[in-house]
């Protein structure tokens, strides 16, 4: 079929229950026969804390805590990731 980019980040990767609700989207979409490349930003108020954070020297990587709960998703719906964070 196609190839279909989709991006979240901010409330809608902001609780369990809203990346339930993406991986649900991603689903919806592979499932019809499409190839799906998600893009995942920061979950919500994560970007605001970096800027506003002392100069630590310790930042997370964007995408470090919804990561692992897309992970989550994926391996209970039986599908392959591939991640390309750097």
């Amino acid at each position: 079929m196609a190839v279909i980019v989709q991006k979240f980040g901010g409330t809608s990767v902001g609780s369990v229950e809203r990346i339930k609700a993406v991986a649900q989207t991603v689903a919806h979409w592979q499932a019809r026969g499409n190839d799906i490349v998600v893009v995942v930003s920061a979950m919500s108020g994560e970007t605001n804390r970096l800027t506003q954070a002392e100069p630590t020297g310790i930042f997370h990587r964007p995408g470090e805590h919804s990561e692992p709960l897309f992970d989550v998703m994926n391996n209970r719906a039986g599908k392959d990731r591939v991640s390309v964070s750097g």
